[in-house]
């Protein structure tokens, strides 16, 4: 089925081919949840490309939830103490259980820290909204991580090169000898078509599926903090994990 069918059959566009007009539902929930109008028109156009039913009242509560997010970092950059640690409580509670899953609790910090200073270097009051606020954050923890495995294996090649395995044995020696599930994969002859399944698929489900799958945090606290009932979650999990299959199998992986 092509995009434009596709945008066809949701509804996104008019008969004309032009994009559909703000709905009043959304325009509501937008008044609700505190949204500036000029930003109303670029989250509808990001909400038109998401794959839910653009009249569902629950994908547009998520979509919501996630620019709560937005309102608390813009807060936050403004000086409300109070909305910067709500901001820093939860995404600290989210990037240490991420690194934690996959590396030493010492490394897990220092990324925790390195993923802070990231978020307020790079992202502005003008965030593009190329793709949910929480997503682009979860994108970010992504690739601290696999940037860590790549120093993680140099550092490893590099040590095994002077024969210093045996002399080492301080606890960062230890986690490298025990290799994560990214640090597998790297050496595993088939990670580059396995990174390329996971890479291709959009953001959304990207992130779903590490939440899940990676950071093991189970589909009810995703969807409580997106915003979306059981049914709604386990529905786009579902969703997410036949794409990834259909992507592994082009690759030639089942």
């Amino acid at each position: 089925m092509s995009d434009t069918h596709e945008a066809s059959r949701r509804g996104d566009e008019q008969a004309d081919g032009t994009q559909r007009p703000i709905s009043e539902a959304f325009r509501q929930a937008c008044v609700e949840g505190e949204v500036a109008d000029d930003l109303q028109p670029t989250l509808w156009a990001l909400h038109l490309r998401g794959r839910g039913d653009p009249d569902d009242p629950e994908v547009i509560a998520s979509l919501l939830a996630d620019h709560s997010h937005w309102r608390l970092y813009l807060q936050s950059r403004a000086g409300d103490e109070e909305a910067a640690a709500i901001f820093r409580d939860h995404w600290t509670h989210r990037a240490r259980g991420f690194f934690r899953a996959r590396f030493s609790a010492e490394d897990a910090e220092d990324l925790t820290g390195v993923f802070f200073e990231r978020v307020h270097r790079l992202i502005g009051d003008d965030f593009a909204w190329s793709m949910p606020f929480a997503v682009y954050l979860q994108t970010m923890l992504l690739n601290l991580a696999r940037d860590h495995v790549g120093r993680l294996v140099k550092r490893r090649e590099r040590e095994t090169s002077l024969d210093a395995e045996e002399s080492s044995t301080t606890a960062e020696r230890v986690a490298i000898d025990a290799p994560t599930p990214e640090q597998q994969l790297l050496r595993d002859e088939r990670s580059d078509a396995m990174r390329r399944a996971i890479w291709a698929l959009p953001a959304g489900d990207r992130c779903l599926l590490f939440a899940v799958l990676l950071e093991e945090r189970s589909p009810e606290e995703v969807g409580e903090e997106l915003g979306l009932s059981r049914n709604a979650i386990y529905q786009r999990l579902h969703r997410a994990r036949e794409k990834l299959k259909k992507s592994l199998e082009k690759e030639g992986l089942s």
